[in-house]
């Protein structure tokens, strides 16, 4: 089984404990990516286009996202601020401007997340999905956490799915 998203991640902190928590979100993102009733729930969702400037037809949302020619690289890097945003750092997740590979990972928000737990990997799969979405060229929109938009309702997608492959492993 190929992969589909990739990390190459960097920090400019001591949070490297927090490498295998990426990896294992990464891994797992690419178990739900491929599940057909994903694709189902991704294609058949009515998105909200009239805040974004990149659109695509509903039902190929998923084809424009996970069906690569070749595998997708996000580079994830962890900083110990993003307060330059406009918002107190630890309100930001992590930012990525559209269409960029990069991706900033707030290093506050990651620190709250326990290491060697579910939930941690649960997390952090379903924000690198929301921030997958931005290096792709979808946009929010105007207002944050809009969550009928392809970043928001895919990453609460991916959360959803990994809550639920947990529930059956216990």
């Amino acid at each position: 089984m190929s992969t589909i998203v990739n990390i190459s991640l960097s920090s400019d902190s001591t949070l490297k404990h927090y490498g295998r928590q990426f990896n294992d979100a990464v891994n797992l993102l690419n178990v739900i990516i491929r599940k057909s009733s994903f694709r189902e729930l991704v294609n058949s969702f009515k998105y909200d286009w009239k805040h974004v400037d990149f659109q695509v037809e509903d039902a190929s949302v998923y084809e424009h996202l996970f069906v690569r020619k070749k595998m997708h690289e996000m580079q994830v890097h962890v900083r110990n601020s993003l307060g330059k945003f406009g918002r107190k750092s630890t309100e930001i997740l992590g930012t990525t401007v559209v269409g960029s590979p990069v991706t900033v990972v707030n290093e506050h928000w990651i620190s709250k997340l326990p290491l060697n737990c579910f939930h941690t990997v649960m997390a952090l799969s379903a924000h690198l999905a929301h921030e997958y979405c931005h290096q792709l060229g979808f946009y929010d929109g105007k207002h944050t956490k809009q969550i009928n938009v392809v970043p928001y309702y895919i990453g609460d997608l991916v959360y959803d799915f990994a809550n639920d492959l947990f529930a059956t492993q216990k």
